[in-house]
């Protein structure tokens, strides 16, 4: 939240006569536990394959917490994404590397995946109800009230 303040007490002081000051302040008063080795941090969690919760046992926060950070604090969501980045890029080597091991559980592997990446990794299913010649095509009729009842 920001909370913008104008100061008018010391006139021609800008050739305007105000003084613009921004001030950040958090919600409820607290302060935050938010520092920037943080993003160093997350980004060291995901380059081994941790994934949400690691992060943020490894910052001592709750997962929210990290949300509200990557919401507040730019250099942190691109810490996170990075991370995030990271995380999969590890899992992808490990099922590359696995795919030439002796034993490999790759069900467990697509699990993980599936999981953690849904957007590239989850088998989708998408059914269309509408037919292409239309006939299956739901049709709605709606009446208008009669105004003179």
């Amino acid at each position: 939240m920001q909370l913008s303040i104008y100061f008018n007490e010391i006139k021609n002081a800008c050739n305007c006569g105000y003084y613009y000051v921004n001030i950040n302040i958090m919600a409820g008063g607290r302060p935050t536990k938010y520092e920037k080795k943080f993003c160093e941090t997350v980004i060291e969690v995901g380059s081994y394959g941790g994934w949400l919760s690691e992060m943020a046992e490894a910052c001592d926060v709750a997962r929210s917490t990290m949300d509200e950070w990557a919401a507040n604090y730019p250099e942190f969501s691109e810490a996170l994404t990075r991370a995030k980045q990271k995380a999969q890029a590890w899992f992808e080597r490990e099922g590359r590397e696995g795919l030439k091991a002796e034993r490999f559980n790759a069900p467990l592997w697509q699990k993980q995946m599936s999981a953690r990446h849904r957007n590239e990794y989850s088998e989708k299913q998408i059914i269309d109800n509408i037919s292409s010649d239309g006939t299956m095509t739901p049709r709605f009729v709606v009446q208008a009230p009669d105004a003179n009842k």
